[in-house]
């Protein structure tokens, strides 16, 4: 398999080069996408954690938005903003920002937002999402020196220390004997080492992690080979292909791929990137791979298998060239 990848990867890049993929334009999305993140999941009691929900829909669609924080529970509402609707490519955009504080330590379900609406012809349904998971851990308390306020933070608990009853303290002479005992063997044991051998080994260097592009074009071969489209798993094959080609976007480019939403992406590709001129390919997996992620719709398993074959594409196509001084980073 490895020995032939190179020949499919050069086959795939000619097939590519030949005939360019139609873009997914924005009338092909479904007529409701709803998208809900938090900021992070992990974090310390007292912390705020931002919960953002988002709504895309598309012209003559008529969403019934719920309140999406009446359904949280155990987390605090501290905050609460509201942006929109507002008209992106031929769509509807509205953004709901909830500012959370959880005020003990626990694990906290923000639950899965549902969303019923109709269309102009009279037609209903519901989009929505999953639940999300945030764990807080307790708070660790700290102090700081009032002499010293520019200094570091110095943890409470370090500071305190048991109250030992008596000691027997040992014969200081005893234990001079012994330390200098102790380093004329370790002189002894490190003359005959340097003799044996010549001189000291160190340690191996550790490798270099590799970049970004081979280590998201093996995950790419990874992910085609759990057999997910045989098995009919569209939707798990469509979020691990996102989350690799977002993974290795945020990666080069340095910018946070992972966390932003497509619009986001779309609108803020980095200048080396927009250079490129790769636009409508990105906006073909990103949006190809919402629909499957999010809206919960069926694809063809051959239109989710070239997909995969535009993202490797892309990879291909984006690579640093050799030489290049760019901000290329290796990915976690």
């Amino acid at each position: 398999m490895r020995g032939t990848l190179p020949a499919l990867i050069a086959v795939v890049a000619l097939l590519a080069g030949c005939a360019a993929p139609e873009p997914v334009w924005p009338d092909q999305r479904p007529d409701l996408v709803v998208r809900a993140t938090v900021d992070r999941s992990l974090v310390e009691a007292g912390d705020v954690v931002t919960y953002t929900v988002e709504l895309d829909w598309a012209e003559g669609v008529t969403p019934a938005v719920p309140e999406f924080g009446r359904n949280i529970e155990g987390l605090r509402v501290e905050d609460q903003r509201f942006e929109g609707p507002d008209e992106i490519d031929g769509r509807m955009t509205e953004v709901f920002t909830y500012e959370l504080v959880a005020d003990k330590p626990g694990s906290y379900e923000l639950p899965g937002v549902e969303v019923p609406y109709t269309t102009e012809g009279g037609e209903q349904g519901t989009a929505g999402t999953g639940m999300i998971l945030v764990e807080a851990r307790a708070k660790t308390e700290r102090e700081v020196d009032p002499d010293d306020p520019d200094a570091p933070p110095v943890i409470l608990d370090e500071q305190l220390r048991d109250i030992v009853g008596t000691q027997n303290i040992p014969d200081p002479n005893l234990a001079l004997w012994l330390v200098i005992l102790g380093g004329l063997f370790l002189a002894v044991v490190g003359g005959w080492v340097f003799v044996v051998y010549g001189r000291w080994s160190a340690p191996p260097l550790p490798s270099p992690p590799p970049p970004a592009h081979v280590i998201a074009l093996r995950q790419l071969e990874a992910l085609r080979g759990k057999g997910l489209l045989a098995d009919g798993e569209y939707q798990a094959f469509a979020f691990g292909l996102s989350e690799i080609f977002r993974t290795y976007l945020g990666a080069r480019f340095a910018f946070p791929a992972v966390e932003w939403t497509t619009t986001e992406i779309l609108q803020g590709l980095p200048e080396r990137l927009q250079a490129l001129r790769r636009e409508a390919e990105i906006r073909q997996v990103l949006d190809a791979t919402d629909f499957v992620k999010y809206a919960g719709r069926s694809m063809d398993p051959s239109e989710l298998d070239r997909l995969a074959d535009v993202c490797q594409d892309l990879v291909q196509q984006t690579r640093p060239v050799e030489g290049e001084a760019g901000d290329d980073e290796v990915m976690p």
